[in-house]
């Protein structure tokens, strides 16, 4: 994924209209959206672009623009500074946060701050207009998917045809007694390139936020986090076996997909990693065999019991 380095004219006359003529426009790499992402400076103060190129990302900025309107003055949200729909590709300016830091690395006290801000957003009372987690998300129906063409998973490399033979019937089992059922505030896409530390926690991106289970925010945090080298997420969170399976499923599932060329080369592999961490997650959370064919501690003490 290239963005360019800068905007097209339209665009750039756009932003002019509402913050003032920038000096420079500076393209932002990192993370994996699509949109067209600038720093700008006019009037002496930097600020952040970002700009639909798709039909996909007008309706992300308009969504993420609803939460930000709906949920306004939260401390966890980024300023709003601007907003700009021509009815094709709307515009969002932000403040610009691009000096702040952005994990990894992660400190223990940024942990801490995390699960705090998850908490905060939990308490948070939703937009009346936002969708459930569990109409957006059927935790339930990926391992029962993957049963039907074993071959696609086992085609990643991470785990063996027998290895999802002997665990895929639990699998199905605990994701489809995953809870997303409830009425706080989710963000939904919780990991380093969505959130920053400066004088507050700022979470960005939230056009996939959801009314549900505040807990699907932390599991599915947690295996990003020790990807990052933080620690594992069982170390960390344990008694929720049948939303880490339901996001497994999720994140394998999505790594078999075709990427979309306008969103990042990596994509795929990061979905497979998180998806290994979540079996792994699961092999000490429930004893199942690990995917890499380890036994678990479990396993080993019952085997030396015997």
């Amino acid at each position: 994924m290239v963005r360019p380095l800068q905007p097209d004219v339209a665009i750039q006359r756009r932003v002019s209209s509402l913050v003032g003529t920038p000096n420079s426009w500076t393209a932002v790499s990192g993370g994996f959206s699509s949109a067209g992402l600038w720093t700008i400076d006019p009037r002496d103060r930097k600020l952040f672009v970002k700009a639909a190129v798709s039909d996909d990302t007008a309706r992300f900025l308009r969504d993420e623009m609803r939460v930000l309107a709906g949920v306004n003055g939260a401390r966890f949200l980024p300023e709003v500074i601007a907003f700009d729909d021509d009815g094709e590709r709307p515009i969002l300016i932000l403040e610009d946060l691009t000096e702040a830091h952005w994990p990894p690395p992660w400190s223990t006290s940024q942990i801490d701050l995390c699960f705090g801000v998850l908490e905060d957003i939990a308490r948070t009372p939703p937009p009346p207009t936002l969708a459930s987690a569990a109409a957006n998300l059927d935790l339930a129906g990926y391992w029962p998917s993957i049963a039907q063409e074993p071959a696609v998973v086992v085609g990643l490399g991470v785990v063996t045809a027998d290895w999802l033979a002997l665990t895929i019937d639990a699998l199905i089992e605990l994701s489809g007694d995953a809870n997303l059922t409830g009425h706080q505030l989710l963000h939904c896409d919780i990991r380093s390139d969505n959130l920053c530390f400066s004088d507050r926690v700022v979470v960005v991106d939230w056009n996939w936020a959801a009314v549900g289970n505040p807990i699907l925010d932390v599991v599915g945090w947690l295996p990003s986090l020790y990807l990052e080298g933080g620690p594992a997420p069982w170390e960390l969170l344990t008694g929720h076996a049948e939303m880490v399976a339901g996001l497994g499923g999720f994140f394998l599932s999505h790594a078999t997909k075709p990427r979309d060329p306008q969103v990042r080369a990596d994509i795929r592999r990061f979905q497979r990693d998180q998806g290994v961490v979540c079996l792994e997650w699961l092999s000490h959370e429930l004893g199942i065999p690990s995917p890499d064919g380890s036994p678990t501690m479990e396993q080993v003490i019952e085997q030396q019991t015997h």
